[in-house]
């Protein structure tokens, strides 16, 4: 008899459950509270949760393997690769036979952690629908702990747009994003969080967020922002245009040259500078990251500077010299 394909949705459920079962404190209990009343909610719940098991049950010998171990194993016998998704170190497993098919796999680019380089901004989906669009230089990786999905961002900058969850739902894993700074969990939002040196910067453009970690926990709704450091926090607006990375560009408004050039930094290989005499020049306009001449060419015209060239990578903004 022919039985039908779960949906993503469904697979993507079971994961998460799978993921807080073996980090759970007390795993047992878990299964026969949470997952119990997961998989009695529907019955492709109960046949995911099913085929999850049988899959477990074959590769219970690579348990406790290193990763590289693990990789390797995965060429055995009767075992398609597709049938462990590796994310954040913890094994995610996922049937690639049978109604469990894996048409898209949101960890399928993770390893143990997701970077970016230069000029390079990689969409994630994690399992709970969560949406991560990672800046350039940005680093991050995520794990399981108590039935949260937790997400590290280690350097960089990230742009969520994230659910409501509700406690009661067990269908959905809450998530935590976590800088050296501060927890950050959202409330059905679109937030950005970027890590700096000594410091974390969070801006919600809409919905909710809870901010943990410093002295005191405390809300950010839509339009505010906070720099949290390891002494406190000082609350600030939302800059106008601050997330346009996503669409490429840069949006200054009256923003000082040094921290321009900073963040055009991020989308070149090499290194681009400006002396002391022009790094307090103010920028304004809208100006596309994928196109560094005809910035730099604007730059010039408006500010009044000389642009070095020394070999292909180091660019020097300097004040324009008299013509002779």
């Amino acid at each position: 008899m022919h039985t039908a394909r779960l949906s993503q949705d469904v697979i993507n459920q079971a994961v998460m459950h799978l993921l807080a079962y073996r980090e759970a404190t007390d795993p047992e209990r878990y299964r026969a509270t949470v997952i119990a009343q997961w998989c009695g909610s529907h019955p492709d719940n109960q046949r995911a949760w099913q085929r999850i098991d049988d899959i477990s049950a074959r590769l219970q010998p690579l348990r406790g393997q290193p990763v590289t171990a693990l990789a390797q194993s995965l060429d055995a016998p009767g075992l398609s690769r597709r049938d462990l998704l590796r994310g954040g170190g913890a094994l995610v497993l996922v049937a690639a036979v049978g109604s469990l098919a894996v048409q898209q796999r949101p960890w399928q680019r993770w390893q143990a952690d997701a970077r970016t380089g230069s000029a390079e901004t990689v969409s994630l989906r994690l399992y709970n629908g969560t949406e991560v669009l990672l800046n350039a230089r940005t680093t991050v990786r995520q794990d399981v702990y108590q039935g949260r999905l937790r997400l590290w961002l280690l350097e960089g900058e990230i742009l969520l747009t994230s659910h409501r969850f509700a406690a009661r739902d067990g269908n959905m894993m809450p998530l935590e994003v976590i800088t050296r700074e501060g927890i950050i969990t959202p409330i059905g939002t679109r937030f950005s969080v970027q890590q700096q040196a000594g410091q974390t910067r969070v801006a919600v453009h809409e919905g909710e967020v809870k901010v943990g970690g410093a002295p005191v926990a405390f809300h950010l709704l839509a339009g505010e922002a906070a720099v949290l450091q390891a002494d406190g926090y000082r609350l600030e607006p939302v800059v106008a245009g601050e997330d346009a990375w996503r669409h490429g560009l840069i949006v200054a408004n009256r923003m000082p040259l040094g921290q321009f050039v900073a963040r055009l930094n991020h989308y070149h290989a090499g290194l681009i500078q400006c002396t002391a005499a022009v790094a307090a020049l103010e920028v304004s306009g809208t100006y596309p990251l994928d196109r560094l001449d005809e910035v730099l060419a604007a730059l010039q015209a408006t500010l009044s500077l000389d642009v070095k060239r020394i070999g292909r990578v180091w660019i020097r903004l300097s004040p324009r010299t008299a013509s002779a």
